[in-house]
C-alpha cells in the first residue's frame, strides 16, 4: 500500500489498482467487526446524474487508522477540496454544483449518506461518493472526538435526520466552499449562531446566501425545499453562485448581515435560557423548601409537545444517556413510554434534588460528568455521576420499530458503608425497543444487563 494524500491510499488486489478511503478510526477489534459488516453494504457512486455501486473490497489498517478499500477512482475527498482561506473569494469550485445536484438526486434514497468530509470522495468527473445510512453513522461515531468536531460537527445538526439531515450537510459544505470556512457548529445550550455568508462572502448571489443562511439557522424545518431552491436558483441565473457588484452594494450586504447575527444571537439566547432552565429553575425552587425523596410527578414538565420531539432514534437514544449525566429527568422522562425506566429516572431526579440544594449553600453541585472529572485531574471535591464511553448500535430498524443495543460505563458514588471517598463504575449494556409516537420516536423498553461494577478511588490515576 502506499500513501497518494493525507486522506488517500493505493493498494493492489491480485493486480488489480484500489483506492483507500481513510476513516480516521483507530483500529479497535468492536469497531473493526461493526464497520467491516456495515461496508459490504458498500457504496454508490453518483457521477453525471447516474447512481452506480461502488463496492468495498474490504476495511484495512494503514499507518494505525482504518481505510475502505475499494475499486480505483480519480478524485480527492471534500476535506482535501474544501478552502482552508477563512473568507470567501470571487471563485467558486468547479465541483460544487454537481455536489449539490448529487446530493438532491441522492434525498430520494434514505439509505445513502456522504459521510463526512473526509469520507466522502469527490471524483474527476465531479462524481460523489455517498455510503449506506448506519456505516455513515458508524464512521462517524467512532473516530475520535476532537477529529469528528472538525471533519462532522460544523457540517451536522443531530436533531434533523433522513433528507433533513442530508441536506443541512450538504448546505454546510457549500457555505464552506463559498465562505472559505466551515460554519459554526452548534453549541450545547443553542445560543451559537452561524456567521451569515455575506457577512463572510458578499458576492454569493443573495437568493443563495439567503436559503443557506435558514438551513444553517437550524429553525427552518424545511431544508430539502430550500436546498432544491438553490439549484432552481441557479438555473435562473445561468449557473452562477456569484453577483458582480460595486464595492460599496459589497460593504452594505456584509453590514446588513452582521446586524441580522447580532440581533439572531440575542434572540437565541433568550429563547434558550427559558426553553432549558424553566423547569429547572421550578425544580430548584422547590429544592429548597422539601426535605427527602421527591417523586418524579412533582417536578415533572408537563408542557406539549415533548422534549425529545422530532428527534430520530439515534438522537433520541444518545440524547436519553446523556440527559442520565446531566440529570435532565425531564428529558429521560419525554423518551420512554410511561412506566419504563422509573426507578432509574426517580433516581435521577432525587439525585438532581439533593445536588440543587447542595449548590444553593456552595457555588456549585458536588456532582460531575464521568469525563469531565477524569479531564480535570479527578478532583476530590466533586463526585462523577453518568455514564461515560457510550457506543450505541442500531441492530434493527423498521418502519414501526427500531432495536439497538447500547454499550457504556455508569458511574455511582460508592455505598454508605464505603464512604465517599470512592465511586462505582458499572460496566453496562442495554438492549432498547424504540417506537414511533406522532412527535417522533420513544423508547418502549429497555433491558440492561450488568457485567461487572469497579471501586475507583476519587484520588488517583485515572481508571483505564
Amino acid at each position: 500500500m502506499e500513501r497518494i494524500s493525507e486522506n488517500r491510499i493505493a493498494a493492489q488486489d491480485e493486480e488489480v489498482k484500489l483506492l483507500g478511503i481513510r476513516t480516521g478510526m483507530e483500529p479497535r477489534g468492536y469497531v473493526a467487526r461493526q464497520v467491516t459488516a456495515l461496508a459490504r453494504r458498500g457504496a454508490v457512486l453518483f457521477e453525471e446524474g447516474h447512481p452506480s455501486p461502488w463496492p468495498i473490497h474490504r476495511v484495512t489498517p494503514f499507518e494505525g487508522e482504518f481505510y475502505l478499500l475499494g475499486p480505483w477512482l480519480e478524485g480527492e475527498t471534500l476535506e482535501e477540496l474544501l478552502p482552508s482561506g477563512g473568507t470567501g473569494t470571487g471563485s467558486v469550485p468547479v465541483w460544487l454544483t454537481a455536489f449539490l445536484r448529487a446530493t438532491l438526486q441522492s434525498l430520494d434514497d434514505p439509505d445513502l449518506h456522504p459521510g463526512n468530509i473526509r469520507t466522502c470522495l469527490i471524483t474527476r468527473n465531479n462524481g460523489v461518493l455517498l455510503y449506506n445510512l448506519d456505516l455513515a453513522r458508524e464512521l462517524n461515531r467512532s473516530i475520535p472526538a476532537k477529529e469528528r468536531a472538525r471533519v462532522h460537527g460544523p457540517y451536522a445538526d443531530e436533531r434533523l435526520e433522513g433528507g433533513a439531515g442530508r441536506a443541512f450537510q450538504a448546505a454546510a459544505v457549500l457555505y464552506h466552499a463559498l465562505c472559505g470556512t466551515a460554519p459554526e457548529a452548534r453549541n450545547e445550550e443553542g445560543t451559537s449562531v452561524v456567521t451569515p455568508v455575506h457577512q463572510r462572502n458578499p458576492l454569493v448571489h443573495q437568493p443563495i446566501a439567503e436559503a443557506l443562511d435558514l438551513i444553517l439557522g437550524g429553525d427552518s424545518r424545511e431544508e430539502a425545499r430550500l436546498l432544491s431552491g438553490i439549484r432552481k436558483t441557479l438555473e435562473t441565473n445561468r449557473g452562477r453562485w456569484l453577483d458582480d457588484v460595486s464595492p460599496e452594494a459589497v460593504e452594505e450586504r456584509r453590514e446588513a448581515a452582521r446586524n441580522r447575527k447580532s440581533v439572531q444571537k440575542q434572540t437565541r439566547k433568550r429563547r434558550s435560557f427559558w426553553r432549558r432552565n424553566r423547569a429547572r429553575l421550578l425544580a430548584g425552587a422547590l429544592a429548597l423548601i422539601v426535605v427527602g425523596s421527591i417523586p418524579v410527578t412533582i417536578l415533572r414538565n408537563h408542557l406539549k409537545p415533548p422534549l425529545t420531539e422530532g428527534l430520530g432514534p439515534m438522537e433520541l437514544i444518545e440524547g436519553y444517556y446523556r440527559a442520565w449525566t446531566e440529570l435532565d429527568h425531564l428529558f429521560m422522562e419525554d423518551a420512554v413510554a410511561r412506566g419504563v425506566s422509573r426507578d432509574t429516572i426517580r433516581e435521577v431526579t432525587n439525585i438532581y434534588v439533593i445536588d440543587r440544594v447542595q449548590a444553593a449553600h456552595a457555588m456549585h453541585g458536588r456532582l460531575i460528568p464521568p469525563e469531565d472529572w477524569m479531564e480535570a485531574g479527578r478532583p476530590g471535591e466533586r463526585v462523577p455521576y453518568g455514564v461515560s464511553d457510550l457506543e450505541v448500535t442500531i441492530l434493527l430498524r423498521e418502519e414501526n420499530v427500531v432495536r439497538a443495543q447500547a454499550r457504556y460505563y455508569l458511574w455511582r458514588p460508592a455505598s454508605d458503608e464505603e464512604g465517599l471517598n470512592a465511586v462505582l463504575r458499572v460496566a453496562a449494556e442495554d438492549h432498547l425497543e424504540l417506537h414511533p409516537t406522532r412527535y417522533g420516536w420513544e423508547i418502549g423498553e429497555i433491558r440492561t444487563r450488568e457485567s461487572g461494577a469497579e471501586r475507583i478511588p476519587l484520588t488517583g490515576p485515572n481508571p483505564r
